[in-house]
């Protein structure tokens, strides 16, 4: 026998002594196969020998791999794969050891279903065992992902509204997530709603086998569904004539833009649409009346505007008023002289009317030696008097007045006053008698002339008279206060000269006349007249008093008649008539239930109870020489109530609107029509009173005064609204016929023992005033208001409470 047939039989009886000893087979398990493999072409996993009964004596002597198409291991067909990556087997297997991260490269294989096994052989014995099978599906081909789809489709990549995304992927399972721009991969579930968005959005598909693919929209998404913010107007908020503006208007917005202003007049539907390039949009000369379709005349124009973006979502609208007055004031009339010195000029004229609205902000003063207006003002002044300085002395200066509104309109011109300086020399240089010599310091020549008139009384018209003993050629010159220079009355020949002079309306000023003859180069001395007070003139017209001057009135003496003059336009009173039936207007005017019946009622009986009575007056204005007209509502506390509310209605002919009022008395507007409020507390026992309301407006004569009195007390008024409570104080001293004043009124006693007390209230900013009075006597004629310089009409009563107005 042989020595290698020696062997085999020796190994055999070993195996033999092995399996009979109990030797138990090796157990091959794979652990941690995947069981996809993908484009990577690798599959890497562990698997572990297991023999429980292994005394340490069998080594590992080799081991196999294969890939088969089926569960079953077939050594001879199925392919066998050498690892690319295995621990190299050392040491004897010992029970339960792992041999981990092999790794088999399967690019040459096809996708599809396999099988994996592993073999191995142990000796001693000479033994071979394999693993049960482990299925890998190799798929080495990405996924495809369905073209996106938006609902709906977004507008240059913008959407008004949520977008609806839908894709999907090829193959089952397959994990699909999304991402915005460079956002965070979110997981993707089709269809998908997007209520924010701004980029690209892009979409990531992986299979089970680990392939992934990706798809990316080919414009940014984004979604607004915001309107733009930090919305503002801005625009001049003062009175302004300009009808083409400067706007801006800003807004932001972080959406899709394309932002448009929307321009409308208020209570128009039409208006002006505007692009904005940006966050701020300046309008430079915007047109307000063919724009947004404001009406072409003065007053506010609320302009109302909003800002849209590119999808219509808008800001809130917001309201801008422009005070638009395009109406220059009236001109300024009646400029006057006030006082005049060697080197200074004092003016003072009257606020002119300015219908446009802005009211009268400042006057323009021009100033020139010729008769012809400059081309710039010498001066601004917000006072409606102004002094000019710094002048030369004897010397003639014109001066124009032009009002300016606080919408920069710039009135008319006044006409030209001519003023002079004084400081003059007596005489010309050439010796000849000056013509308009002031101080009468002139040659008589011989000729002695004689002044009929013996006095000059406010508010008359009268023929002035001179009469010499020989004919002569004369002239008859004046200084009128309030007129510049010396006026030219007349010019004739004979020994009578007379010419025509309106007295203005200043008590205590100087009226001075000369007598020139001889065509001027002789005269007399001057006739010095001071205006006197018509309540002094006696009942057959003959004057009471002398005037002061040259002329030959003697003091005490009886003078004839005043020759030439005329009788003075006395200025009327008229009842304002009013009907109950106007009450219920009024109170829902007032804000009153106007439809009840015992408040109708009541209006209507206290206008009885109470003798209520309006009556429009004609007064001297504070304006030399022309004159107002004032309202009077008088009423009786004959309801010995403690308070009494007075609402009354201002006539348009006096105010047009509440905030040309204004009251050191508590006065509420109730509304700006004007509707105004008095609350009179503290009142006595048959206590009178008396408003008053003096019109805006300025009459230059008292005849037009008058006609203007008439046409309103004819055109009537509403009554006033009167509520009566609480209980008045008693009369003091217990005398029905003395009117006691308000609670911390100051009161005096007249010489006929009568209680007199008077209370003033001024409301106006010069436009309007009220007055509160108190007259003392039940019955007692109510007292002429002075003007300015103290003129009146009626007779003096002591004891009458005046009330001067303010200017």
């Amino acid at each position: 026998m042989n020595r290698r047939l020696i062997g085999v039989i020796f190994i055999g009886i070993v195996f033999l002594a092995l399996g009979s000893a109990g030797y138990a087979s090796t157990t091959l398990a794979i652990q941690g196969a995947p069981a996809y493999a993908n484009q990577d072409n690798d599959i890497v996993f562990n698997f572990i020998a297991t023999n429980p009964d292994f005394d340490g004596q069998i080594q590992l002597d080799t081991y196999k791999y294969y890939l088969s198409t089926d569960a079953t291991l077939e050594t001879g067909s199925d392919t066998e794969f050498s690892p690319t990556q295995f621990p190299t087997p050392s040491g004897e297997l010992t029970t339960g050891k792992t041999f981990s991260g092999v790794k088999l490269d399967l690019s040459s294989q096809s996708d599809g279903t396999y099988y994996l096994f592993v073999e191995i052989t142990i000796t001693p014995p000479l033994a071979s065992e394999s693993s049960p099978s482990h299925q890998i599906i190799l798929d080495k081909t990405n996924p495809v992902i369905a073209p996106l789809v938006f609902n709906p489709i977004p507008f240059t990549g913008w959407s008004k509204i949520p977008i609806q995304v839908t894709s999907s992927c090829n193959e089952t399972p397959c994990i699909m997530e999304y991402q915005i721009g460079s956002g965070t991969l979110t997981a993707f579930t089709s269809p998908l709603t997007l209520s924010t968005a701004n980029g690209t959005i892009t979409l990531k598909a992986t299979d089970a086998a680990g392939n992934t693919s990706t798809l990316t929209s080919t414009e940014t998404l984004q979604i607004d569904t915001n309107a733009p913010t930090g919305f503002s107007i801005n625009a001049t908020t003062s009175y302004t004539n300009d009808a083409t503006p400067d706007i801006t208007i800003n807004a932001t917005d972080a959406g899709v833009g394309g932002m448009k202003a929307y321009v409308k007049c208020e209570g128009t539907t039409a208006g002006t649409e505007l692009s904005m390039s940006g966050s701020s949009l300046v309008v430079n000369n915007f047109d307000i009346t063919t724009g947004p379709n404001c009406i072409t005349s003065n007053g506010d124009k609320i302009l109302k505007i909003l800002v849209k973006d590119a999808f219509d979502f808008e800001t809130e609208e917001k309201s801008l008023t422009l005070k638009y007055d395009a109406t220059p004031p009236d001109t300024v009339t009646s400029l006057s002289i006030t006082s005049t010195g060697s080197d200074q000029i004092s003016l003072d004229w009257p606020a002119p009317s300015d219908s446009g609205g802005s009211g009268i902000n400042n006057y323009d003063v021009y100033r020139g030696t010729t008769n012809s207006i400059p081309g710039s003002a010498l001066t601004s002044t917000s006072d409606s008097s102004y002094t000019n300085t710094g002048l030369s002395s004897c010397t003639t200066y014109y001066y124009w007045v032009k009002a300016r509104d606080n919408a920069g309109n710039v009135g008319p011109a006044s006409s030209a006053l001519e003023a002079k300086t004084s400081g003059c020399s007596d005489t010309d240089p050439d010796d000849d008698p000056p013509i308009d010599d002031n101080d009468g310091d002139v040659i008589s020549c011989n000729v002695t002339p004689t002044y009929t008139n013996t006095a000059l009384y406010a508010g008359e018209t009268v023929i002035i008279k001179v009469t010499t003993s020989t004919s002569q050629v004369w002239t008859l010159r004046a200084n009128i206060p309030g007129k510049s220079g010396t006026q030219e009355l007349k010019s004739g020949t004979g020994k009578e000269a007379s010419a025509s002079l309106n007295v203005p309306n200043q008590v205590g000023k100087s009226i001075d006349i000369f007598y020139k003859y001889q065509s001027g180069s002789c005269g007399a001395p001057k006739k010095t007249y001071v205006i006197k007070d018509p309540a002094t003139k006696t009942s057959d017209g003959v004057s009471d008093g002398d005037n002061t001057g040259s002329g030959s009135d003697e003091e005490g003496s009886s003078p004839p008649p005043i020759l030439g003059t005329t009788t003075p336009v006395e200025p009327v009173t008229q009842t304002i008539s009013f009907s109950p039936d106007q009450i219920p207007a009024l109170l829902a005017s007032a804000g009153f239930n106007a439809e009840n019946t015992q408040l109708k009622e009541s209006m209507a009986s206290f206008l009885v109870q109470w003798n209520v009575l309006k009556t429009i007056t004609v007064v001297p204005s504070a304006e030399n020489g022309k004159y107002s007209l004032r309202m009077i509502i008088s009423l009786q506390n004959t309801g010995n109530q403690g308070t009494i509310k007075l609402i009354e209605e201002i006539p348009k002919e006096f105010a047009s609107l509440a905030s040309e009022l204004e009251s050191d008395y508590p006065m509420t507007t109730l509304k700006d029509d004007p509707l105004i409020q008095f609350e009179l507390k503290d009142l006595y026992e048959g206590q009178m009173v008396e408003i008053q309301i003096t019109g805006k407006t300025v009459y230059d004569s008292i005849e037009e005064a008058n006609q203007k009195a008439v046409e309103i007390a004819e055109k009537g008024t509403t009554p006033p609204l009167l509520f009566g409570t609480g209980t008045a104080r008693p009369n003091p001293n217990g005398r029905s016929d003395v009117l006691a004043g308000f609670s911390g009124l100051v009161g005096a006693v007249g010489s006929n023992g009568l209680i007199i007390l008077g209370f003033l209230v001024v409301v106006g900013l010069v436009m309007v005033s009220v007055r509160v009075i108190r007259t003392s006597v039940d019955g007692a004629d109510n007292p002429i208001i002075r003007s300015a310089a103290n003129a009146r009409y009626g007779k003096t009563r002591e004891g009458d409470f005046f009330i001067r107005r303010k200017k």
